[in-house]
């Protein structure tokens, strides 16, 4: 018995009307979130692990469709063009993207010693160095190392990044420079006019961590790894600092549960942050959020979205109304992404761009203020019976 897969493509995928506010949360006009039919725009890749970020809307990420071959990085912009990577691309790893005001990116990646031989070489790559380099205009900037250690935690999900009042900030968990069995919080900087600053917390080692806010004010969001707070394991913190990481407020507990999985992402607008993970509720099948009215002093959690299936990836963007958009994979053997969308009224399921395919690993991304999302579509020729791999993208119409 033959299986056909096919793909089905719309000329609008989804159609979902808001109102626009301002930080203030004043109403300034309505918008509504309209997608563009899905582009096909690269073939032989299942790109996963990814950063977005640049104007047009470029994807960072490894080729991820054989675990047993060496995961290399390609640079793939919205209109399929590719772009030439500043270093041998074999070494530079999990790269992560900061997109400045004026369109121009900052991409962050770690280096290691050890070759990264398969995709679960990359799901924990032993790092020792961070790696900066700028693209503006087309153009690169040397690479160069920033930050060096004993051992960097540099999974995908362990590393935030984040512009903030000219700045650039990079956050993630490092071994101690003392040489002790203790690992430390490190908070990398590189200003306006390019200096670079490091500041520490010893003994703190949050993971899953997200960095949002505005101005000088600085809101780091992580889940507990054990240790500092006391019965707190799994649990959603918030820290606060008023001066771009010189001083921090004590961890304030979000969740007063202990079964989050994985931190997703955090957005602030104005005094406004919103933040989503997963829960362990229902074997990693409910997303949670939780909002601020007031730059993280004090926080709302509100209802659970309840998912069916295993969640295997998923991407959390905020559109220019408030909205939080979850693009979710889920399924084993016809793993698709569907997509909810929560705003005050709660959660409420979506039409997603890749309705129709066989698909896995979105990868949402910001351009300006409109959306994009990158996934990869299993496509089967129903006469030769294989499968091969299609990166599509998807994004937010004007």
């Amino acid at each position: 018995m033959k299986t056909i897969a096919r793909i089905i493509l719309g000329t609008l995928v989804s159609v979902m009307s808001c109102t626009v506010v301002n930080a203030r949360g004043q109403k300034t006009g309505s918008c509504d979130t309209k997608w563009s039919p899905p582009r096909h725009i690269a073939s032989g890749l299942r790109l996963g692990w990814g950063s977005t970020g640049g104007s047009p809307l470029m994807v960072l990420a490894h080729n991820m469709a054989s675990r047993d071959a060496t995961p290399v990085l390609h640079a793939v912009q919205a209109d399929g063009g590719r772009v030439q990577l500043p270093r041998d691309r074999s070494q530079m790893l999990l790269p992560k993207i900061v997109t400045d005001r004026r369109g121009g990116m900052h991409v962050f990646w770690g280096e290691t010693s050890s070759p990264v031989r398969t995709v679960d070489d990359l799901s924990s790559p032993l790092v020792t160095s961070v790696w900066y380099a700028a693209h503006v205009q087309g153009t690169w900037s040397n690479p160069h190392r920033v930050f060096t250690a004993r051992s960097i935690r540099w999974h995908h999900n362990n590393v935030a990044a984040h512009e903030i009042d000219g700045s650039i900030v990079l956050a993630f968990v490092a071994a101690d420079p003392s040489g002790s069995d203790f690992s430390s919080f490190v908070l990398l900087e590189r200003d306006a006019i390019g200096a670079w600053r490091v500041r520490t917390i010893p003994r703190f080692q949050p993971i899953y961590l997200s960095l949002t806010g505005e101005q000088r004010t600085l809101n780091l969001l992580y889940i507990e790894d054990g240790g500092a707070q006391r019965g707190s394991q799994n649990a959603v913190f918030s820290m606060r600092s008023s001066d771009k990481g010189d001083t921090w407020t004590s961890p304030a507990r979000i969740d007063g549960k202990e079964d989050a999985a994985h931190l997703v992402s955090a957005f602030g607008t104005g005094d406004r942050i919103n933040v989503a993970w997963l829960s362990s509720k229902g074997n990693y099948e409910v997303i949670r959020r939780a909002s601020s009215q007031d730059e993280g002093h004090t926080w709302q959690v509100h209802a659970d979205m309840e998912l069916e299936g295993m969640v295997n990836n998923m991407t959390v963007l905020q559109d220019r109304c408030g909205q939080l958009h979850a693009f979710v994979e889920s399924g084993a053997v016809f793993p698709t992404v569907t997509a909810v969308v929560a705003d005050d009224g709660g959660w409420r399921r979506a039409t997603s761009p890749a309705d129709g395919h066989v698909a896995v690993h979105p990868i949402g991304g910001m351009s300006g203020d409109r959306m994009g999302l990158f996934w990869t579509a299993l496509v089967l020729d129903s006469v030769e019976g294989t499968w091969s791999d299609r990166l599509f993208i998807s994004t937010e119409l004007q």
